[in-house]
């Protein structure tokens, strides 16, 4: 699967074109959706963290899972992939949502009404050439600097399930959003980018 990923990179950015759609993910990059051509018909997306003009969720509440195996090659730029466990406590300052997403570009945030604490037991950089996994249910954050281009090409399982997302307790019990997809020209313009420093 690393080697699928290694040999495929650049042609699958490059292969990226107006039928793709991106959409600007909750941390703050954007996310590019495509089919891949291989044998278990996985999702293939590019993830592009820009140097400017990042839009990021609010709140943004970074810690969450995926509801997916994903394999993630670092095209360009670096990040740090932090994991997270979580411990019940009856009070703390943390709370589990479960993400919904609809139709239009919306999604929103559902407690569950499970209270935790956080600690983080581990954080792993990576830099262009990397390849690292994160594992269905895994809790995770990714950190990029703001002053740097990164992207990821990722490969996914089949979703199973809906993703949670560790937020605030003291938030409403649902918290609404709403993304307009990027224009085909900003994919063009984000890919170009990428390319360009590959």
């Amino acid at each position: 699967m690393i080697d699928y990923l290694e040999s495929r990179r650049l042609r699958g950015i490059r292969q990226a074109s107006g039928e793709d759609f991106g959409t600007p993910a909750e941390d703050c990059g954007v996310l590019i959706r495509r089919r891949a051509n291989n044998r278990s018909n996985e999702p293939l997306r590019v993830h592009i963290w820009p140097m400017t003009e990042r839009v990021c969720a609010d709140p943004l509440w970074p810690i969450h899972d995926h509801v997916w195996d994903m394999k993630s090659f670092i095209a360009c730029g670096e990040l740090k992939n932090h994991v997270y466990e979580t411990i019940p406590v009856p009070n703390g300052d943390h709370q589990f949502y479960r993400a919904h997403y609809y139709d239009g570009g919306r999604s929103s945030l559902v407690a569950e009404g499970n209270c935790v604490k956080m600690r983080r037991v581990s954080e792993q950089r990576y830099v262009a050439g990397n390849t690292y996994r994160v594992r269905r249910g895994t809790l995770h954050s990714t950190a990029v600097s703001p002053r740097q281009l990164t992207a990821t090409v990722v490969l996914a399982t089949q979703p199973e399930g809906l993703p949670r997302v560790v937020g605030d307790a003291s938030f409403p019990r649902r918290v609404d959003f709403s993304r307009s997809a990027c224009t085909d020209s900003e994919v063009r313009r984000l890919l170009g980018a990428v390319i360009d420093r590959m």
